[in-house]
């Protein structure tokens, strides 16, 4: 492995979490225009659709959450007596140096 191949990819990765801080800025004035303008899609010519969706929150009653608690409990109960299973693959991970 050359270490031009290294440098690469972390340059690589700055300037893409740069740019995505950038586009998280952009979405909000995207989404007011849209909404002020009742526009539910919007074509922009060689770059591709902008289109306004609805996406659903669920907020589950006190009854579920306690269920949902209980099997996150029985679940950490299962890795550790090694009832539960698991499966291993390789991820390359980068941590940016401060």
């Amino acid at each position: 492995m050359q270490k031009e191949t290294l440098e690469l990819y972390a340059s690589l990765k700055a300037q893409i979490s740069e740019l995505e801080v950038q586009v998280d800025e952009l979405k909000p004035q995207i989404v007011e225009y849209m909404l002020l303008s009742e526009a539910e899609k919007i074509e922009l010519k060689g770059f591709g659709n902008f289109t306004l969706e609805k996406r659903r929150t669920w907020t589950f009653s006190p009854e579920v959450e306690s269920m949902r608690a209980d099997i996150k409990e029985a679940e950490g109960k299962e890795k550790a007596e090694g009832k539960a299973s698991y499966n291993e693959v390789p991820v390359l991970k980068y941590n940016a140096s401060k």
